[in-house]
């Protein structure tokens, strides 16, 4: 079996812009808001923001607007830190690694971008109960760059 290859530069061009980020979290629930124990393989990339605790705040360029995150519904939301121009968001997902689980993400803005273009902002609905259960997942990204 061969691989394929994009013969046309215009593809070409294309596939070299549109990066994928996969970024695993966990997220300890409690039932108690604040908490709530969040760690991820990349600390300085991603951050995330629960109804007790708030990792985003400290790191959004602006005020982006955030779902109200919910521990007992599971809604939470989460900020890629990228570092480079970002021109467009094309989806994101968590993919549970424990169970069976995938949720869309959805754009805390129109663009799903801060004011500088160079982070990431979204709103996860997971369904997981965070007062009672762990969330054990994968934020997956793609994002296409200047």
């Amino acid at each position: 079996m061969s691989n394929y290859y994009a013969q046309d530069s215009l593809v070409q061009g294309r596939q070299l812009k549109v990066q994928r980020l996969c970024i695993p979290f966990l997220i300890t629930g409690n039932a108690t808001p604040a908490s709530v124990v969040i760690s991820r393989d990349e600390p300085a990339l991603l951050f995330l923001k629960t109804q007790g605790v708030d990792e985003i705040s400290a790191v959004a360029d602006g005020s982006p607007t955030l779902a109200s995150a919910t521990d007992s519904t599971g809604v939470f939301n989460l900020l890629i830190k990228l570092n480079e121009p970002c021109l467009k968001v094309m989806q994101a997902q968590v993919i549970g690694r424990a169970a069976a689980l995938v949720k869309n993400c959805t754009l805390a803005n129109t663009t799903g971008l801060t004011a500088a273009g160079d982070k990431i902002v979204l709103n996860c609905a997971s369904a997981v109960d965070l007062t009672a259960g762990n969330l054990d997942g994968c934020l997956v990204v793609e994002y296409v760059t200047a």
